[in-house]
């Protein structure tokens, strides 16, 4: 893990709406940096699904 990763504020954060194949790979993967993807959840089920009543089961 690069130092530089446990600085506060050091992940970007792009929309999905934003994000492409080719930026992924070029930008993050092949670089292998973190990014997180926001948004990029916000149709699964799971988001309406798992309340906190749920998941306790």
């Amino acid at each position: 893990m690069h130092p530089s990763w446990l600085a506060a504020q050091t992940v970007p954060a792009v929309p999905i709406g934003e994000m492409t194949t080719g930026r992924f790979l070029a930008e993050f993967e092949r670089a292998n940096r973190p990014v997180l993807l926001r948004g990029a959840s916000a149709g699964w089920p799971a988001v309406a699904r798992w309340t906190p009543s749920y998941l306790r089961g």
